[in-house]
């Protein structure tokens, strides 16, 4: 049984597959196996793929979907067909640092955790890759919190949202004995995903070093500004988030579960209604509200993270 499963869903990125996969072909784990999905793709993805399964056949598994049927179904099919026992998820736009499989594995074994999170940095695809930290590296890492104290950690303590599937290794005995998969065909699922698992999870870790190069490009999933694409965003955001408020009453602490419903609320408002705020801002003290009305934009952002620091100081001060 191989140590890890990397799955890679592929769609149309030939210009970027062959990067991706020598960064998991060159792993210094050497017990791994990388199963490529390509989902119905038009260009020359597939013959990438299939190049390197040539010279690496001992490493990596190629599946060839007839036609395209999302990323959802690629993980939920490869996670099915997996061997490993830890699963971490890929784009195939990005890549890994050669580290990353062997650095989480062994972090996973000796604190037997069912979930570890990590940093990622950003760059653009049409400029030098220049690699932009999304989150200050000085945050703590913790080795075994359950998955509510591990959200209140990173969402509440040190304002780390990370919900994207490729930021967290997993065991797959915790994914299949939870029915952890993606519901397909829709966007934002990696939201409805992430709460659904940190609500399920006992053992959580976070390693504090950043091992993913996420690829920010023009016309992916997250970044299209097609009219029907983007309706189509705000639709299905609002589905998942209807899911994300089931799953946080499975939080046991009733204050944690609170900021929860707290941080989905605000999530929620840009893309819903501004009424939404207002049984919130009454809560807000004379200095907050000041610092909100100084804002240029004066955004739900601002309104958000003002009210997750006032339930902070007022549920937690004397837990500190």
């Amino acid at each position: 049984m191989p140590k890890v499963s990397i799955i890679v869903p592929v769609y149309n990125t030939e210009q970027y597959l062959e990067r991706c996969l020598h960064s998991l072909v060159n792993q210094t784990l050497e017990d791994i196996e990388i199963l490529v999905i390509d989902d119905g793709s038009t260009d020359e993805s597939a013959e990438v793929a299939k190049q390197f399964l040539v010279e690496y056949e001992n490493k990596i598994v190629f599946i060839q979907k007839p036609r395209n049927s999302g990323q959802s179904d690629s993980r939920n099919m490869a996670l099915k067909q997996s061997r490993g026992k830890y699963i971490l998820y890929v784009d195939s736009d990005d890549f890994l640092l050669a580290e990353a499989c062997e650095a989480l594995f062994n972090f996973s074994e000796v604190n037997n955790t069912e979930v570890s999170g990590f940093l990622m940095n950003e760059f653009h695809n049409d400029s030098e890759i220049e690699l932009i930290p999304r989150v200050v590296e000085a945050t703590p890492g913790y080795d075994n919190l359950s998955g509510e104290m591990a959200f209140y950690h990173d969402w509440i303590l040190y304002n780390k949202r990370n919900v994207q599937a490729t930021l967290f290794f997993y065991s797959k005995d915790f994914l299949l004995a939870n029915d952890l998969f993606y519901e397909v065909g829709k966007l934002h699922e990696d939201l409805e995903y992430y709460f659904h698992m940190i609500s399920l999870a006992k053992r959580v870790g976070f390693v504090n070093k950043t091992f993913y190069q996420r690829n920010i490009r023009e016309n992916s999933t997250t970044t299209s500004k097609e009219k029907a694409w983007i309706k189509k965003r705000l639709l299905d955001r609002k589905q998942m988030l209807k899911k994300c408020y089931i799953h946080i009453k499975n939080f046991s602490n009733i204050k944690i579960q609170k900021c929860a419903k707290a941080c989905l609320d605000f999530l929620n408002g840009p893309y819903l209604n501004l009424i939404i705020l207002k049984p919130y801002v009454k809560i807000l003290n004379s200095s907050d509200k000041k610092e909100v009305k100084s804002s240029n934009s004066l955004n739900l952002w601002n309104y958000r993270f003002l009210l997750i620091r006032f339930w902070n100081r007022m549920w937690f001060s004397d837990e500190k």
